[in-house]
């Protein structure tokens, strides 16, 4: 988290390397930079949430990418499979979309995906 007055040194630094931007604007963020601080204090806490909610996704896509159901789910011995337990919920589409997405997104990230060495 930034202190105030570290942001208010920053602004002015910012100002003076960048003669374009309105001299309003230093003294707009120095009379708000308590404000500025909270806002920056929760994005930051939201970002946190957000990737513990999204590494708890992907856990959840492994263990689908890893199985086929759920041993016991009928209460008959059988394995009940994935379509069985998910038919029609919404939620479950997203997050196998999600999953979906996170894995091209991480094969797009590391380049060639073929395992091939390059030339």
């Amino acid at each position: 988290m930034i202190d105030p007055n570290e942001l208010a040194k920053l602004i002015t630094a910012f100002n003076q390397a960048e003669k374009g931007a309105p001299d309003h604007l230093e003294s707009y963020l120095l009379d708000n930079a308590e404000e500025i601080s909270e806002k920056l204090k929760e994005l930051d806490e939201i970002t946190e949430k957000t990737a513990t909610f999204e590494r708890g996704i992907d856990e959840v896509q492994e263990i689908i990418n890893n199985s086929s159901g759920v041993d016991g789910w009928h209460k008959n011995g059988s394995t009940a499979p994935w379509d069985d337990i998910f038919h029609g919920l919404p939620l479950v589409d997203w997050i196998l979309e999600h999953g979906k997405e996170h894995e091209d997104a991480g094969a797009e990230s590391e380049g060639d995906s073929t395992g091939d060495e390059p030339d």
